[in-house]
């Protein structure tokens, strides 16, 4: 039985915006950073993830698809490895990768943190207009997405107006994370934090309201210090067709984009890793991830990673 482990992989710090809260804490687009990982080896990578872990594969940025030639790599890879790798685009850039091998991704998320121009301005800097434009592209190749949506203090309480909204727009998959103050974020709560009467309301919001009909798909994911409270709920929310499932806790890897490898996605940024342990240069580096994983050292204890998730699909 191979191990489980969840691994975030940064095929580029670069990006073209430079939202607030990234966690990753982005380059600007201009910069050429040294020492990145080629293309190739990055699907070498990828592949042997696959074929020696149950993996679990985030495939990020910085903007991925400023990566140049990330689709022409994803193309070569077998329907096995795609099937296992999720790609998380802002929407401002095309994505750029054949129809063939996005229909075969496990997920595309196309991130909108506002469904108004101000609220997209407030947190990414740009209007929500460009990003329909490519979900709407999407959706005329018959290539499924799911629009991941960070729930900061500007819109955790809007839940009847981002369905409306929704609905709107023909997006039938969302999923919701919580703000968390990590990478570019640290030190921001103030501005963008939720509370945890926030967390209530958005609770109960999730049990009144009407969803909207051609919603397919909702995730909340929610952090440790959240789980508490929905729990309390969990009769509520299943009765109101709300699953609610304990997210398990795989062994995490993080690879970036120079090849060093880390545990936590949420303390990897463009300028380093405080927790690295190898390199992917490394010839053994599958077998110091699997030993490392055997003997819990891949463990993130930290406050940000996901623990619970409140699911409804059709």
């Amino acid at each position: 039985m191979r191990t489980p482990l969840d691994v975030h992989l940064y095929v580029t710090p670069r990006c073209n915006l430079s939202c607030p809260h990234c966690y990753y804490d982005a380059m600007e687009r201009g910069r050429q950073p040294a020492d990145t990982l080629d293309l190739q080896e990055i699907g070498r990578i990828l592949t042997g993830l696959c074929e020696r872990f149950d993996a679990d594969v985030s495939l990020e940025g910085g903007e991925p698809f400023m990566r140049a030639g990330l689709g022409s790599m994803l193309s070569t890879l077998d329907a096995s490895v795609l099937a296992r790798i999720t790609i998380t685009t802002n929407g401002t850039v095309r994505v750029a990768a054949p129809k063939a091998v996005l229909s075969q991704l496990g997920g595309l998320r196309i991130s909108i943190d506002g469904h108004t121009d101000q609220l997209q301005q407030e947190l990414r800097g740009v209007e929500v207009a460009p990003v329909l434009a490519t979900c709407a592209s999407l959706r005329s190749m018959r290539v499924a997405y799911t629009v991941r949506m960070t729930l900061y203090r500007g819109n955790v309480r809007l839940l009847r107006d981002i369905y409306s909204w929704l609905a709107a727009n023909e997006i039938a998959r969302i999923s919701l994370f919580e703000y968390q103050a990590s990478g570019r974020g640290i030190g921001q709560d103030q501005m963008f934090g939720v509370s945890s009467s926030d967390i209530e309301q958005l609770l109960s919001d999730l049990l009144r309201l009407p969803r909207p009909p051609g919603l397919e798909l909702l995730t909340l994911n929610l952090a440790q210090r959240r789980v508490e409270s929905a729990m309390s709920r969990q009769e509520e929310l299943s009765d109101a067709g709300v699953g609610l499932l304990q997210l398990p806790e795989n062994a995490n890897c993080t690879i970036n984009y120079n090849g060093t490898v880390g545990v936590s996605p949420w303390l990897v940024t463009a300028s380093g890793s405080p927790d690295i342990f190898t390199s992917t240069h490394s010839p053994t580096f599958l077998d110091e991830i699997e030993q490392a994983a055997v003997r819990g050292g891949l463990h993130d204890a930290g406050p940000c990673l996901s623990r619970i998730q409140l699911r409804y699909e059709r």
